[in-house]
C-alpha cells in the first residue's frame, strides 16, 4: 500500500469485525536516529472488504465519503481518524491505537472474567459519554440549507 509505506505491521487485531482485518502499525524507524530514541507512536489500520458487502458503487462512495468526515473530529475521548482512503475494492482506516481496546472488548473480558465495572469507572466512562454527546459535530452546509447532524458512519 502506498499510502501506508512509511509504516510496518506490528500486530494482527483479530476479533474486530467478521467482515475486516485490523493491524496494529507502528512507523518504520528512521535510519538515522538511534532505536532508543525512537518512540513511534502506533496506529489502528481497519481494511473493510467493500467488494464482497455487496454495495453498489454509490453505496462504497457514501461509505468512503463517511469514513472520511471522521477525519475532521477532533475530541479527547474520541479516537482521532489519520487517514481513509479506498485500496482494491477495500476502505482503509487508519486511527490512533487504543491500547486499551474498545469499551465493547473490555466489558467482555470482564464479563468472561465474571466480573463488573467498578463504578469509579462507570462514572468515568458515562461522563465522557456526556461530554461527547453534548458536543454533537454540526455539519453547517447541508444541499438543503440549515444545519444537520452528522450521518452514522455505517461501515466505517
Amino acid at each position: 500500500m502506498h499510502r501506508l509505506s512509511g509504516f510496518q505491521v506490528v500486530s494482527d487485531i483479530e476479533g474486530v469485525r467478521p467482515d475486516a482485518r485490523v493491524y496494529k502499525l507502528q512507523a518504520k524507524p528512521h535510519p538515522d536516529v538511534p532505536q532508543h530514541l525512537d518512540e513511534e507512536p502506533c496506529f489502528c489500520v481497519k481494511y473493510l472488504d467493500l467488494s464482497e458487502a455487496g454495495l453498489s458503487n454509490e453505496e462504497k462512495q457514501r461509505a468512503t465519503r463517511e469514513a472520511q468526515a471522521l477525519l475532521d473530529i477532533e475530541h479527547a475521548n474520541i479516537v482521532r481518524y489519520q487517514q481513509v482512503f479506498m485500496h482494491d475494492g477495500r476502505l482503509c482506516c487508519m486511527t490512533e491505537y487504543a491500547d486499551g481496546g474498545t469499551l465493547h472488548h473490555r466489558i467482555f473480558r470482564l464479563k468472561e472474567q465474571e466480573q463488573t465495572l467498578p463504578e469509579e469507572e462507570v462514572w468515568h466512562l458515562l461522563i465522557q459519554v456526556i461530554i461527547i454527546k453534548s458536543s454533537v459535530i454540526i455539519i453547517k452546509s447541508s444541499p438543503r440549507g440549515g444545519s444537520v447532524a452528522p450521518p452514522d458512519p455505517g461501515v466505517s
